[in-house]
């Protein structure tokens, strides 16, 4: 599959608003994929690409976005100031995993995505039960593999 987040820019050019915001005051970007210091206009780190996968994550493993609303500014709240809904389906460690990329604060998650591949390859991903499914673990695990793999270490 190929994604498109709706933002791109070189390094060291200063991106242009992205069509959705529709404003040029507001933070460039998609609005779904933001981190919370993006939405509040504090800039971006390696922390907010982390944040932005926890999101993509959360998606593939429950078919939803954890902040999913009607409204931007509905959704602009829920994603400041509300915890993302465990993860039930998945075994306790990817939960564990993916909740700590979707921490508000930006400290609170890894500071690179090679921290973040090194926790997902700690993960016993086996089965607990016969016939229980590992297809949406696996994209999981290549997705991050291929993000970690293509981010340059700082």
């Amino acid at each position: 599959k190929v994604m498109d987040f709706g933002l791109a820019f070189q390094v060291g050019t200063a991106p242009t608003p992205a069509a959705e915001s529709g404003q040029s005051d507001e933070p460039p970007g998609t609005l779904r994929y933001m981190s919370p210091e993006q939405i509040d206009g504090k800039g971006s780190a390696p922390s907010s690409d982390i944040f932005s996968l926890g999101l993509i994550f959360y998606e593939m493993l429950t078919g939803r976005h954890p902040f999913d609303r009607d409204r931007a500014e509905a959704f602009r709240a829920a994603l400041l100031t509300e915890k993302p809904a465990p993860l039930q389906s998945v075994p306790p460690a990817v939960g564990a995993v993916v909740l700590r990329c979707l921490a508000k604060a930006p400290e609170d998650r890894w500071e690179s995505a090679e921290q973040l591949k090194e926790a997902w390859d700690r993960i016993d991903t086996r089965p607990d039960r016969p016939g229980q499914s590992r297809r949406r673990l696996a994209v999981a695990a290549f997705s991050l593999a291929a993000i970690a793999a293509a981010t340059p270490t700082r």
